[in-house]
């Protein structure tokens, strides 16, 4: 599986993966969520955006990973059946 089959295949997990990591490019972490969206309008992130972000846990984040899931949380899966 190449890097672009990978990609294609969390798309649907993560829908804005790629516009919060542009919008959060050159971010250095640790961030709370009031950085997160400061980091972001500096990069002149959509507004669309910048208002998903601000509606994020006030946590603090410790990757472009973990503001990912803030942003794009994985539903919730049934317990494994034994």
């Amino acid at each position: 599986m190449d890097s672009d089959e990978v990609e294609r295949a969390a798309e649907p997990s993560f829908p804005l993966a790629k516009q919060v990591a542009t919008a959060l490019e050159g971010a250095v972490y640790p961030l709370t969520r009031r950085e997160v969206v400061l980091v972001a309008r500096a990069n002149e992130a959509p507004k669309t955006l910048i208002s998903i972000l601000e509606g994020i846990p006030d946590a603090r984040f410790r990757s472009l990973d973990e503001v990912q899931v803030a942003v794009s949380p994985l539903p919730d899966r049934p317990p494994a059946s034994r």
